[in-house]
């Protein structure tokens, strides 16, 4: 009787353990541009320094990477002409719910400027990260990577 119990038990086991397909379970990697906003030092009625903060959120799981392959960037838009880059900063590990925060200030604004500049905050990551066979740098959401402060909501400010 003990032979017929260990039988079906040994072929159940033995079946368990010829599953030849390995369950790879991709992180949810997830880096966001949690908030982008400013405080005005005033040094004058319509002329001042504007103050920008920005958070960086990793809203998944622990993002993993290497060096060189991602930072934070600041940059001017002026309303006619290219980019200009205010900061760069590396980084590069940031686990789930973990924060990055950046800071900048931008001296001698003026109201009275016609076409103001426009300021944007954006997590930049080397164009290769997808096909570096790293799943836990691969971010899923490109859509909440930036933000953007229009010159005209730093003028309403004043």
């Amino acid at each position: 009787m003990k032979k017929l119990l260990l039988l079906p038990l040994s072929v159940l086991l033995f079946l368990v353990g010829c599953d030849d397909e390995e369950t790879t379970i991709n992180p949810s990697i997830d880096l966001a541009v949690d908030s982008f906003d400013f405080t005005i030092e005033k040094t004058s009625q319509f002329e001042g320094n504007i103050h920008f903060t920005a958070v960086i959120k990793n809203v998944g799981d622990d993002f993993r990477s290497n060096d060189g392959q991602q930072s934070i960037v600041v940059s001017e838009k002026p309303a006619a002409g290219q980019s200009i880059t205010l900061v760069n900063n590396p980084f590069k590990d940031l686990d789930g719910g973990e924060t990055i925060e950046v800071k900048y200030i931008h001296q001698g604004w003026r109201v009275s400027q016609e076409f103001p500049s426009s300021f944007i905050v954006r997590i930049n990551f080397d164009p290769d990260l997808h096909i570096d066979g790293n799943p836990q740098n691969d971010d899923s959401d490109s859509g909440n990577n930036s933000k953007e402060i229009t010159g005209q909501q730093i003028n309403d400010r004043f």
